[in-house]
């Protein structure tokens, strides 16, 4: 199991309130299969799932939640416990989708799991209905924050900047995206270009945690 938080927790705790969401971000909640659906469909893209299969299929036995039932929870958390564990369980099929992005890491998928649970639990404390914002899209981003941050601890030994080693974790998400969308493999300029750098810059990059012992924590390079 990895250690939660990693070197940037008091940042994740800053941002989870005011999540940041983007195009990607709103496309992988509109992904997310229906229950009906959601094991056979997951179990599929992940080898991997194969182990815990029976999770998938109580977890994919929980009904979905609209938003005006999910607000309806979230007012009642402070004082209903059941209104807490329903929202948890009813989201659970998200933290799922997210992690399964991040599968083939340096986390299994359970802990990945694991994590995302983390970060959706977060996601319940510190939702603000006023900033308009679905409770999905912040859960969402709750919960990808606290993946790429327990993959990011374990790609090294805190040597590399937290905020580099989350531009590392997306590669491989964004490839995946980008696959799907174009339905071949992206060229290494197409992925720097989704995370915003050169192709140059993403080769750098990756040989910088590559050399990660060698790379000082403090270092802005």
């Amino acid at each position: 199991m990895s250690k939660t938080g990693g070197p940037d927790e008091q940042g994740f705790e800053d941002r989870a309130a005011e999540p940041l969401i983007d195009d990607n971000l709103i496309a992988l909640v509109d992904s997310l299969p229906s229950p009906p659906t959601f094991a056979a469909t997951l179990l599929k893209a992940v080898p991997q799932a194969q182990q815990i299969r029976t999770y998938l299929e109580e977890i994919a036995k929980c009904p979905a939640l609209g938003e005006s039932e999910q607000l309806r929870l979230l007012a009642s958390i402070a004082n209903d416990q059941s209104a807490r564990k329903r929202l948890n369980e009813a989201n659970l099929r998200l933290v799922v989708w997210v992690a399964k992005e991040y599968a083939g890491a340096d986390l299994m998928l359970s802990d990945l799991i694991t994590e995302g649970t983390i970060g959706l639990l977060k996601a319940i404390d510190t939702y603000d209905a006023a900033n308009d914002i679905p409770f999905a899209l912040h859960a969402a981003a709750c919960i990808r924050h606290a993946v790429s941050q327990a993959v990011a601890y374990e790609t090294s030994q805190n040597r590399v900047p937290a905020y580099l080693l989350e531009k590392v974790t997306s590669i491989k998400p964004v490839s995946q995206r980008l696959t799907e969308k174009t339905g071949r493999e992206p060229t290494r300029q197409e992925v720097a270009k989704e995370l915003g750098m050169s192709a140059d810059e993403l080769d750098r990059l990756v040989q910088l945690v590559k050399q990660a012992p060698e790379v000082e924590e403090n270092s802005e390079e």
